[in-house]
């Protein structure tokens, strides 16, 4: 898969502004300084798709601010979600989604939306997708996390509940932000930020981020982690002696990259990627498994949106909201274990969506709304494939 889309609008972007070390405005939200009355005040658009008091949402609703990611350094969204009471994470375990996540009691990240400013950035059609590295906050204003169903705004694919990352405002970041980490297991993160009001009705944001790690030698804490052993097939046959086995290796790498750009207050156009490579290894013992490097399953999505609002009167307001997204697997995801024979072996996956939304909002009061609407989507989906002994050919697909 080509992965030069943070490089591009990263590239467009230094081109644009100067470069500053940190962002000029650095008043970061933080409601440990709020009072009771002020907490109570504070406002939310995920559990009604508007903005309201948080004493208003229909559902259970948390919003994390700026000033807790920093203060609880939540570098990604799996940080965050290790934290949320009703969820549970099993690290590493999963060849294709990595991490185990257990949101109340349902298995799978495909029980909840991901979504960034109000727009989906999971897979769209609805598999367990990967959590990790590849979904960043170091660009989030807060945080709203929705608990309980949500199909009647969201779809169904909400009936666990909703998170939904708010980015900060093109005035608030009014620069360029890079951070570089680096630590244990030749682990090595970048992070970009940068945003800027270029005229009064017209601003900019982008950012993005690059990280790999080789992950911990696992053999070196766990002796059942030891690679060099019989490599044995079912049959009984060593297709592998432990004298030729590789070293332990669990590679890990993800990039992101954002774009949003905003005309005014109504209108806005954005675009979302995001990659993970994770060893396709985890889970299981170096006796039915190989850990080398080529051993791998590589992941993306990708969205495309446009969002417009626009208020009849002081009650009256409508919203509309068109986006194209896709989710897919590299076809070179090699799996390399005792139920091929220790040979090589590829599986597939996509998924694509494009659709559009309308919906109107009428308010009655301060504690009375009416929202309806309606949308229409049209969805391509290839499910995960069985092994196959080489790898899926794009070129000549399923009928589209």
């Amino acid at each position: 898969m080509k992965k030069t889309f943070f490089f591009a609008v990263s590239m467009i972007f230094f081109l644009s502004f100067s470069l500053s070390a940190y962002s000029k405005n650095s008043d970061n939200a933080d409601f440990s300084d709020l009072s009771l009355e002020e907490l109570l005040e504070v406002r939310v658009v995920t559990a009604s798709k508007r903005e309201e008091k948080v004493t208003d949402t229909p559902s259970p609703i948390l919003v994390i601010s700026k000033g807790d990611l920093q203060r609880r350094r939540y570098v990604n969204l799996l940080d965050l979600l290790a934290d949320l009471p009703g969820v549970d994470i099993q690290e590493a375990t999963q060849q294709t989604s990595y991490h185990e996540i257990i949101w109340r009691g349902h298995v799978g990240s495909n029980k909840f939306l991901i979504m960034q400013d109000g727009v989906r950035i999971d897979s769209p059609t609805g598999e367990n997708i990967p959590i990790a590295e590849n979904i960043p906050l170091h660009h989030a204003e807060r945080v709203e996390i929705l608990y309980g169903a949500a199909a009647a705004l969201y779809g169904a694919d909400a009936f666990g509940g909703v998170i939904n990352i708010i980015t900060e405002a093109a005035s608030k970041v009014d620069g360029v932000n890079v951070t570089a980490t680096t630590g244990t297991d030749n682990y090595q993160a970048y992070y970009l930020r940068a945003g800027k009001q270029l005229t009064e009705n017209l601003s900019i944001v982008v950012g993005g981020h690059q990280h790999s790690a080789d992950t911990a030698d696992l053999s070196k804490r766990d002796a059942s982690y030891n690679t060099k052993v019989d490599a044995t097939t079912y049959g009984g046959k060593t297709a592998i002696a432990a004298a030729d086995r590789e070293n332990f290796a669990a590679p890990v790498d993800s990039e992101s990259a954002f774009a949003r750009i905003n005309f005014g207050k109504n209108v806005t156009l954005g675009v979302n990627h995001s990659f993970l490579r994770n060893s396709s290894s985890l889970g299981v013992k170096p006796s039915i498994s190989l850990f080398t490097d080529s051993a791998q399953w590589n992941s993306e999505t990708n969205t495309a949106y446009a969002k417009g609002s626009f208020d009849f009167n002081d009650h009256f307001s409508s919203n509309t909201t068109a986006s194209y997204a896709t989710y897919e697997a590299d076809p070179q995801s090699d799996f390399k274990s005792i139920f091929v024979d220790f040979e090589d072996s590829y599986t597939y996956v996509k998924g694509k969506k494009w659709g559009i939304e309308q919906q109107f909002d009428y308010r009655f009061n301060d504690n009375h709304a009416l929202i309806v609407g309606a949308s229409y989507e049209d969805f391509y989906s290839i499910p995960r494939l069985t092994n196959l002994s080489h790898p899926y050919n794009v070129n000549e697909p399923f009928d589209e």
